[in-house]
């Protein structure tokens, strides 16, 4: 959300606010408000088109644990003289690490809507994928804390997407469950 306004070419409201906008646009339709009033208000609600996104994908993928060996040759502790060959060395230390690796992917699908015709203008998706590798095995709580901040680079994504291909400007009303409205 902040891409788009960062474009200049969109406005973000808020949909607690859109209440207090409707309320005030039934003011000026009444007649009870000023001119200045109503050309902003009109200003404020027209759009051309509107962006609805949906998640289409959210998931989180675990993999086999992966274990790898790890070997340190020992300390050379005596070579021989004339041909500098080890003659005897200290035990190889042999270690074991393991990894947990985990794929985060969401995915959101966006619409952009004609909203005079209602007619579908343009679809987009925006994705956002992660790969984390743990030492110890994730719980669900954990990996479910990465859903958000993949949600949120999947709606840049789409945003990305929708802002490169279209000469739109427009105003954002609210982000709510996964929608872009």
């Amino acid at each position: 959300n902040e891409y788009l306004v960062k474009t200049g070419r969109f406005r973000l409201i808020d949909r607690d606010h859109l209440n207090k906008v409707l309320k005030e646009k039934e003011l000026i339709l009444t007649g009870a408000t000023s001119a200045d009033d109503t050309k902003a208000l009109a200003g404020l609600l027209s759009a051309d088109f509107f962006l609805v996104g949906d998640l289409s994908e959210a998931t989180i993928i675990k993999k086999p644990m992966q274990v790898k060996k790890h070997v340190k040759k020992g300390k050379v502790l005596k070579r021989d003289k004339k041909t500098n060959k080890v003659i005897k060395r200290s035990p190889d230390i042999i270690t074991y690490s393991t990894n947990y690796p985990y794929t985060i992917k969401v995915k959101i699908s966006g619409k952009m809507i004609n909203s005079m015709t209602s007619e579908i203008f343009d679809i987009k998706q925006g994705v956002g994928s992660k790969t984390v590798k743990s030492k110890t095995p994730l719980t669900d709580e954990q990996l479910r804390g990465y859903l958000k901040p993949m949600a949120e680079k999947s709606s840049k994504s789409l945003i990305i997407n929708i802002v490169k291909d279209m000469p739109l400007s427009g105003t954002i009303i609210d982000i709510e469950n996964g929608k872009i409205t």
